[in-house]
């Protein structure tokens, strides 16, 4: 409902399909970012305390469950049918 809600809006300036992408970017992004924090939390970080060195793609590559994949799945396959929709019944492009 968020993506729907926030992707409408941008069609007027990215068109469809851009303001899809920057939806599911920023939902990608918050996904990692739950899993990096994860993962710190199991190497015993707590809040307050300097973030220990972990590898570039640890929030990418673990962490990933049936839950996660749902929070980027579906808004994924929201986005996709609305922008198809919207791009079949002739919805303008955006300004950029």
């Amino acid at each position: 409902m968020i993506a729907v809600m926030v992707q409408i809006p941008l069609w007027a300036v990215f068109g469809p399909w851009a303001s899809a992408c920057i939806i599911l970017a920023v939902f990608l992004g918050r996904e990692i970012a739950q899993h990096e924090y994860k993962l710190l939390r199991a190497m015993g970080w707590r809040y307050g305390q300097h973030r220990p060195r972990m590898a570039w793609h640890a929030g990418l590559t673990g962490g990933w469950s049936a839950d996660s994949l749902w929070d980027i799945g579906l808004p994924a396959v929201v986005c996709f049918v609305l922008s198809l929709g919207g791009t079949l019944l002739g919805a303008p492009g955006g300004v950029l």
